[in-house]
């Protein structure tokens, strides 16, 4: 029984919420430059209290521009010291509440005012009880609850917006039913959270003075079982029906169905030829044959409209499965939430189909899927640390309504939280059947099993073969949307990466307080089985934890041996920083004397985890025969834990002593001056050449498979991709954009910049890039190759360009691809600078973006393990691997710029081997057909700011 101390209600009490403004964000070199307190009760704000506060020193432009207060309106201020003690009996002894509230009692303690009253921080409300909302900024929150909040980033105007947030989650949390309630106060108290003041009030003043905690896991599995509803699967029919063509006609023409319910809809030839191209393949297919077709069809065409109409309309007259692929969330979403719908609708006044009996859904990965049953398993952990226990309540709040399970639903937060995810997802659960039936995997995989279209990603489709095909549901017909990608995902899925984490993290699994082992040892005891079972599984607990440390030695003795024979047989001194790039491990590396010593220190990591697999299976026999479900349960996990054990066993033998010729073997994070201990080296595997197991185990499983992406060809041919991918003897189609790029873009090469490799260039990066922006006016994106030369150009124009007016944003500096992206469309004074991630997937319509800089032809780094091993395989490994590679990627920089059948932009290639070398001809033809000038860097920004204007 647990005693709840009697109190007032949290929402019959007094609070002071208090914010603090700052001339930065360090609470030992910054000051307080405003004060401002609400206190409140309820939704009455009682009183006020503001001041401004002198820092004696000058603020910054950032400070100013952020807050508004200016120079002279802190120059007449008092000084803190003079406000104290207004400031302390203002607070008086009530609680506090603050939006991260920890930065402001920091400020407020370093100047000399210490809080010691029950605390409140709506960051951490907000995360817990709003779990699905996008940012946790105070300004989103209010936004997202209807609150106004007019002036953000002023003390008392945001004191007064983090009472009515506040008033909002204590009223929201009032309504959790008991049984979460109190799980949300005990996780809070374990894990040190400034939850627990406001839960145990509220638990303090429900209608029963204590709770039976026994009677409480924190969830309902019956409701969540009730929700995962199991639907049909779909009949097969006797008769195969051909995609009707007049059906996509009627659709997609000028005055068809699509056109009444897309807004501006325009009859477009190229996605007009795709969709019937389309629908002639899957027909081909029908009976014993077997059809490819790969199609590139340009920005603008609609491509997912032209695969999913004629797919739609035959899985649905045939009731067969048809499986989407493709490699980003964005588009998965796109094609779920927008093109779907549309579909839909162009279809529903067909009289031949009843697109109501239509069934499409998402599968993703299991670590996208929450286990119930370590959710129940992590909840009963004695010590949670404060993240996990974070996040714990969050789940517990958010599995009350959720229909899936699925990760993308949350807000995580953190890469700490991410972390957490991992231990509560069903990755390595391969056997769990959830808890009394309930389980969000298998929920998803039934509904793929009796859905029409099932739309999925490249890794899943790689995973698949992995399982021998026990992931995806029968299909017949496979359309590979990004499929430029394919050979990429193909090549991480089918490969393999260990270090010193990961293999500490089994090793973790198998000993953790929450883990199979002892959740067993405690349902012996629990249920009271014999003696000699607790007995006999207790000491097989301490026999495995004697080899556990010895592994984990084992184990950095291993990594470390590794990295130091590949290190000294790279030529370390021709790099110039502390860190070498992966380090290939070749037959001539293995055939030093020093690898023998490798093999020595594998082979006692080897009986060690032969001893862990023997008393891991030992542990399964102790379990055998309880006839309880939780005991059920435990003996699936511990089965994992043997797979996964021997998974390690496996990887490790076939990195040091059996390598594969068709593998390629590299090391990772590779330091000339770090400890061991300072970092997380990996050993990795992957395959030369996929093409293979992708027509052996993906294209041989179905009658057809389309491929199909913006960026396939290179000099407008097919014949890399299908090379890479094992994707010959397809049928071709080559379809242009419908927009005019002649008309609407210009690419600008200037003929004088000097060859990458030359200590100049830099500069000439620099001062091209400044001076074509000033020209631009912003509105302008720089793509480069290297974080070191992107780092480089950013310190060096960053005040040119702030003295016009324009602001710099650069990735991996001034915040994650997303932010900066937000930040960009927010003013159109800017300069994004980007790397790899911007190279494609980033979509800015409109006037957004104008100018687009591309530094670089985009090579590969010739050390890279696996394009160097593959380019071993061609006679003319630049020629017909490199070249084709970076065109592909070039193009795909490119279509960055033209978006929609309005946008018009130019683009210009800093790289001028794209005019002086032979290849370059390649890299030209291969690009949509703007109007190429060829330029010098002084003409350029005329050139620019006459084209824009």
């Amino acid at each position: 029984m647990l005693n709840i101390d009697n109190r007032i209600s949290p929402l019959k009490e007094t609070w002071v919420a208090i914010d603090t403004e700052t001339t930065g964000l360090s609470e030992d070199k910054d000051s307080i430059i405003e004060v401002g307190c609400v206190k409140f009760v309820g939704d009455r704000h009682v009183e006020t209290y503001k001041s401004l506060v002198n820092p004696l020193s000058i603020l910054s432009d950032f400070t100013i521009n952020f807050t508004g207060i200016t120079q002279n309106d802190v120059n007449s201020a008092p000084v803190f010291e003079d406000i104290i003690e207004d400031l302390r009996e203002f607070i008086g002894d009530a609680p506090v509440v603050g939006h991260n509230i920890q930065f402001d009692l920091s400020f407020l303690n370093k100047s000399g005012l210490k809080i010691d009253n029950p605390v409140a921080d709506t960051w951490d409300m907000a995360y817990v009880l709003l779990p699905s909302i996008t940012s946790y900024s105070l300004s989103n929150i209010a936004m997202d609850l209807g609150i106004a909040h007019d002036k953000a980033h002023r003390a008392l105007e945001d004191a007064a917006v983090t009472a009515h947030v506040f008033n909002y989650l204590l009223k929201f949390a009032d309504k959790l039913e008991d049984d979460i309630l109190f799980e949300l106060s005990r996780t809070a108290t374990q894990g040190g959270s400034r939850l627990n003041y406001v839960l145990s009030g509220l638990i303090a003043n429900r209608n029963r003075s204590e709770i039976k905690s026994q009677q409480v896991i924190g969830f309902d599995v019956e409701k969540i079982r009730s929700r995962l509803t199991k639907e049909s699967s779909i009949k097969k029919v006797e008769q195969i029906t051909p995609v009707d063509l007049k059906l996509i006609e009627s659709a997609l023409s000028a005055k068809g169905s699509l056109s009444h319910s897309m807004l501006r809809f325009e009859e477009r030839p190229e996605q007009m030829t795709m969709a019937k191209t389309i629908a002639e393949t899957i027909n081909s297919g029908i009976g014993d044959n077997q059809t490819r077709l790969i199609v590139e069809a340009g920005t603008g065409v609609g491509k997912s409209l032209a695969y999913l109409l004629p797919s739609v309309i035959y899985a649905l007259k045939n009731n067969k499965r048809v499986v989407v692929s493709t490699n980003t969330i964005n588009l998965q979403e796109q094609l779920l939430t927008k093109d779907m719908p549309l579909v839909i609708e162009a279809l529903k006044n067909v009289d031949s189909i009843d697109v109501e009996k239509l069934r499409f859904t998402q599968l993703k990965g299991r670590d996208n899927y929450l286990c119930l049953n370590k959710l129940l398993r992590m909840r009963l952990t004695d010590k949670p640390t404060w993240i996990e226990g974070r996040l714990i309540s969050k789940v517990l709040v958010w599995v009350r309504d959720t229909l899936t399970g699925d990760k993308s639903e949350l807000n995580l937060g953190s890469r700490g939280a991410s972390a957490v995810w991992g231990r509560l997802s069903a990755q390595g659960s391969a056997l769990c059947k959830g808890i009394s039936g309930a389980c969000f995997l298998r929920s998803a995989r039934d509904k793929a099993s009796s859905s029409h279209i099932v739309i999925t990603n490249h890794s899943l489709l790689m995973a698949d073969i992995a399982s021998d095909g026990s992931i995806l549901p029968d299909y017949d017909i496979l359309i590979i949307d990004e499929a430029h990608h394919l050979e990429d995902s193909a090549t991480r899925q089918l490969g393999f990466e260990l270090n010193v984490n990961s293999i500490n993290d089994h090793l973790t699994q198998i000993m953790a307080e929450t883990g199979a082992l002892n959740t067993g040892l405690k349902l012996f005891k629990e249920n009271k089985l014999s003696l000699s079972r607790i007995q006999s599984l207790g000491k097989i607990l301490t026999d495995i934890s004697e080899f556990i440390p010895k592994t984990r030695e084992y184990t950095a003795s291993l990594l470390a041996s590794i990295e130091k024979v590949g290190s000294e047989a790279q030529n370390s001194t021709s790099y110039n920083t502390n860190i070498i790039p992966d380090i290939r491990i070749t037959s001539g590396i293995r055939s030093q004397p020093a690898w023998s010593e490798i093999e020595i220190d594998w082979q006692k990591i080897d009986l060690a985890l032969i001893k862990v697999d023997e008393l891991l299976n030992h542990a399964l026999i102790a379990l055998e025969g309880t006839n309880h479900e939780a005991c059920d349960r435990v003996m699936d996990e511990v089965i994992d834990l043997i797979q996964s054990n021997q998974q390690l066993r496996g990887h490790l033998e076939e990195f040091v002593i059996h390598p594969s010729k068709d593998g390629v073997y590299w090391v990772s994070n590779v330091s000339l001056n770090r400890s061991f201990k300072d970092r997380n080296i990996s050993i990795q595997s992957a395959p030369l050449y996929v093409g293979d197991v992708l027509s052996e185990s993906v294209y041989s499983k179905t009658s057809t498979v389309i491929m199909t992406s913006a960026t396939l060809a290179t000099g407008n041919n097919f014949e890399y991709v299908t090379e890479r991918t094992g994707f010959q003897d397809s049928t071709e189609l080559l379809l242009g954009s419908p927009f005019d790029y002649a008309t609407n873009s210009v690419l600008c090469v200037p003929e004088d910049m000097p060859e990458p490799n030359l200590p100049n260039y830099q500069d000439a990066i620099n001062n091209v890039i400044t001076n074509s922006v000033v020209a631009s006016q912003g509105k302008a994106m720089a793509l480069f190759t290297s974080y070191s030369s992107l780092n480089k150009t950013y310190k060096d124009i960053k005040d040119t360009l702030k003295s016009h007016d324009i602001q710099v944003l650069a990735q991996g500096i001034d915040g994650n691809p997303n932010k900066i992206v937000s930040l960009f469309q927010n003013n159109p004074r800017s300069l994004l600078l980007g790397t790899s991630s911007f190279w494609e997937g980033v979509d800015l319509p409109g006037e957004s973006l104008q100018l687009l800089l591309l530094t670089r032809l985009p090579f590969n780094v010739p050390t890279d393990p696996i394009f160097a091993a593959r380019s071993d395989w061609f006679q003319e490994p630049f020629k017909e691997y490199a070249v084709p590679q970076a065109v592909i990627r070039l193009r795909q920089g490119f279509g960055r710029l033209i978006r929609t059948e309005t946008d018009r932009g130019v683009a210009a290639v800093l790289d001028k081997r794209i005019l002086s070398k032979g290849y370059g001809k390649v890299f030209l033809e291969s690009m949509p057909p703007a109007h190429v000038v060829k330029t010098t860097t002084l003409e350029m920004p005329k050139l620019i700011e006459q084209f824009l204007s």
